[in-house]
């Protein structure tokens, strides 16, 4: 799953809400703290030490139906993967991501 936060359309989306298999943030023309702020303002977590920190149940939320019947099960296998690699912070409400840049960025 990819959430996707977009500086100048000030917006957070999803994309490939279905693969749970890896979970990154994309940054598009936005910088770090930017991102940071969109991310505080709906609630959905925060980039902190060079990686997003996602609350799991808003990022539960915001993977918009239809997804296929076995989502939920799947997501929460992938929570708990997460927090056994200790991927999640001590409270187990926020699991951490990947930052990319957009592709128009290049690495």
């Amino acid at each position: 799953m990819k959430l996707i936060v977009d500086g100048v359309a000030d917006l957070v989306t999803v994309d490939e809400a279905e693969n749970l298999k890896k979970l990154s943030v994309e940054l598009q023309a936005c910088s770090p703290d930017q991102a940071s702020a969109l991310l505080a303002g709906r609630d959905l977590g925060r980039i902190e030490d060079g990686h997003a920190w996602l609350h799991i149940d808003a990022l539960r939320a915001i993977a918009r139906q239809p997804r296929s019947c076995t989502w939920d099960e799947r997501f929460q296998l992938a929570m708990a993967y997460a927090q056994r690699n200790g991927w999640t912070d001590p409270t187990g409400d926020f699991v951490r991501a990947h930052i990319e840049p957009s592709p128009d960025q290049g690495s």
